[in-house]
């Protein structure tokens, strides 16, 4: 039985981490320019501020105003107050703890600016940003200590090295002492969003160093219902759980996993992808591990989500369906009784290229299973006409390699399990004959892909070149409807 590689389940997932990245980058970045000034309102330009600012007069009127020209939403002029030298001044009105308003508007224009490039966030670094956010997050004014904690969300949103530099420095534990004091619910959110960040990316953070802020974010899964929020610790939660036991026993033990259960099937888009991924990461770990979210229901949760019409949901179904798959033989009884893998069945052959490859990992596991009955399930689905109908469907050299995998899967089941005798006839290969699938290989032989073409020819010789022709009107445990029962 096949053992899931989790070097490769970690590659497969490179394809969506640079997107959830650049997407998580422009949710924060309209996040923190919040309170937009009206097409109508009347906004200082730049010079002027610059020069109100060198001047000295009205210096509050000067750091509102350069927060609003920051805060709109087309080209916000970031790089031209960095190239007028004004980082310091802003840096400077942050440390003015006798007047919390200017450090409160100081910090929102930095946290604007922040919302650019990764160079823009880099520039504030080595600026000496990071002692100044530490600073704040400990002023008695609680809307300084907010927007302390979203000028750190928006530095750390997807630059590692910048992320580094705050994990070296103790900004996690800062961060997670603002979130034991039990602050109010938007505050939590910008301090969720800042661990959020510090908790993943690429490369990883060590874990030991991101592990501390595990209870905190399972207590807030547990007890909110804000979607972003809940978005921002179940991606952190599920970068932190991935790959190692020890880490998945971690998640176990915050008894998070009946409420990423529920959350996989949350009507919040937002939300239910990333609970699918941790529940999918846990599934990568050991049979009791994996045990935990079946107790919770995860098969009844697939069994609809495989339909969902999101792909990014169907596939996140069909992966952890995969590596279900691939367990101890009680764990895939449980999932050959239900309705999952008929559900995939009938969707495989109309499915995106992306869904068919997931769902033909998870019916070769089965296929490959050392117990009679997992091959037999799918031969009395209808596994080998699906098969032929997604190789007439000219689909991805990929898909029909997978698909030629399980039918020789399936050709070697029959030689084991369905052939009476040492000499008699491999009843699978009257399936594949009998419902045309022999004619779809054949077809295989002229594919431009060489391992397409391979498998194929392969597939040929080793089933069906010696063989006699098929007698449909022998006994065949395919001959008659099937009535097995798990």
């Amino acid at each position: 039985m096949q053992v899931p590689d989790i070097a490769q389940i970690k590659k497969k997932r490179e394809e969506f981490e640079a997107q959830l990245r650049t997407s998580h980058r422009f949710d924060l970045a309209s996040k923190r320019r919040n309170l937009m000034p009206q097409p109508n309102s009347n906004l200082l330009d730049l010079s002027t501020i610059l020069r109100m600012a060198s001047e000295g007069s009205e210096p509050l009127l000067a750091a509102s105003s350069l927060r609003k020209l920051l805060s709109v939403q087309a080209d916000p002029p970031i790089q031209q107050v960095i190239d007028a030298g004004f980082l310091p001044q802003l840096l400077g009105w942050m440390q003015r703890s006798d007047l919390p308003a200017f450090q409160y508007e100081a910090c929102w224009a930095l946290t604007n600016i922040a919302s650019g490039s990764h160079e823009h966030a880099e520039a504030l670094v080595q600026r000496g940003i990071v002692p100044l956010i530490y600073m704040l997050l400990e002023s008695a004014d609680v809307d300084v200590r907010e927007q302390a904690a979203g000028l750190t969300a928006n530095i750390t949103r997807d630059s590692a090295k910048v992320r580094d530099a705050v994990l070296q420095t103790a900004g996690l534990s800062r961060l997670l002492k603002v979130l034991s004091e039990c602050p109010r619910p938007s505050l939590a959110m910008a301090v969720v969003a800042a661990v959020s960040n510090l908790c993943r990316g690429k490369p990883a953070p060590e874990y030991a160093v991101s592990r501390p802020a595990l209870p905190y974010l399972a207590a807030m899964i547990l007890g909110i219902k804000d979607e972003e929020t809940l978005k921002d610790c179940l991606w952190a939660i599920s970068s932190m759980c991935e790959g190692e036991e020890s880490r998945i026993q971690d998640l176990l033990e915050t008894g998070v996993i009946p409420r990423l259960v529920v959350l996989a099937r949350s009507e919040q888009t937002k939300v239910q992808h990333p609970a699918l991924r941790c529940i999918g990461n846990v599934v990568v770990g050991s049979a009791q591990q994996t045990e935990k979210v079946l107790e919770a229901g995860l098969i009844e949760v697939l069994e609809v989500l495989v339909k969902s019409p999101k792909l990014t949901i169907r596939k996140e179904a069909a992966w952890i369906a995969s590596n279900l798959s691939a367990g101890p033989f009680p764990q895939l009884q449980r999932l050959l009784q239900s309705s999952l893998f008929p559900s995939l069945l009938s969707l495989l052959p109309s499915d995106s290229p992306t869904i068919q490859s997931e769902v033909f990992y998870a019916l070769l596991n089965i296929a490959l299973s050392d117990r009679r009955e997992a091959p037999l399930f799918l031969l009395q689905q209808g596994a080998v006409l699906v098969v032929k109908q997604v190789l007439e469907s000219n689909t991805s050299p990929k898909v029909m390699q997978a698909a030629l995998e399980l039918i020789a899967a399936l050709l070697e089941a029959g030689k084991r399990h369905f052939t009476e005798s040492s000499e008699g006839r491999n009843q699978v290969c009257e399936e594949v004959e009998r419902t045309g699938c022999l004619e779809a290989i054949e077809e295989m032989q002229k594919h431009t892909s060489n391992f397409v073409y391979s498998k194929a020819v392969k597939i040929l010789e080793s089933y069906f070149e010696t063989e006699d022709p098929p007698d449909l009107l022998a006994s065949s445990i395919l001959a008659v409807p099937l009535h097995f029962h798990l």
